[in-house]
């Protein structure tokens, strides 16, 4: 089992870490210093469904309808594929109802690059890896946004920590993007895609940031004992 050395956690896990019991916690710190060598990618066709629907200029449903039927003609030969299919096509039609709710008139959506960059907060590394860009023009100036797409069945998001994933996605960009225009909160949201609930940042955040902070000095100063 490969061991990081450095201090490091998904912002998904961190979002679920800083609501978590003191037991789950020291969990989650395991889990991301002893990562599994293969991870099984369960959402790639779903994520790939959503990307198309994000890029397309007219963000057309029968673009998700597609990739629903494409999926429905797979043959699975094991039970593992034929359930990651499942949950593939749950998560398009979890997706297809929120898809509503998302403001994108007027909106360029740009695939995210940046995602090897990492947030670093008190000698943790954050992997946010967000998926778009959102970029429109206001008042002849560029307004910058991003989403992040987030994929659980079994554990959703909450209102404490949907706010933190939030949060940390403005951060990431007032961190990576300024240079490509003013970030606008109201433009940085992270989905739930099975809870069916778009999650945007805070307009004030200090204190969320200061939550995080010392979560992560907690993680930092675990990591060696675990």
């Amino acid at each position: 089992m490969p061991e990081r050395q450095v201090p490091r956690i998904s912002i998904n896990k961190l979002g679920e870490y800083l609501v978590a019991t003191p037991s789950r916690r020291r969990a989650i710190i395991k889990e991301q210093k002893y990562p599994a060598a293969y991870r099984v990618s369960w959402y790639s066709q779903a994520d790939h469904a959503i990307s198309d629907w994000f890029l397309s200029p007219t963000h057309d449903k029968a673009i998700l309808t597609n990739h629903i039927n494409q999926i429905g003609q797979l043959v699975a030969l094991k039970e593992q594929e034929r359930q990651r299919n499942q949950n593939c096509v749950e998560a398009i039609i979890a997706f297809g109802k929120i898809a509503d709710g998302l403001d994108l008139a007027d909106v360029e959506v740009i695939e995210c690059r940046h995602g090897a960059s990492k947030l670093l907060i008190a000698g943790v590394e954050i992997s946010v890896r967000p998926e778009f860009i959102l970029r429109r023009s206001k008042d002849g100036q560029s307004e910058i946004g991003i989403e992040k797409i987030y994929f659980s069945k079994n554990n959703r998001l909450t209102e404490d920590s949907g706010a933190y994933v939030a949060a940390l996605v403005r951060r990431y960009a007032e961190e990576y993007l300024m240079s490509q225009g003013q970030v606008n909160y109201r433009n940085c949201s992270v989905l739930d895609v099975f809870g069916e609930r778009i999650f945007c940042s805070p307009r004030l955040m200090s204190r969320k940031l200061q939550d995080v902070e010392s979560a992560c000095q907690e993680i930092a100063a675990r990591w060696d004992t675990i």
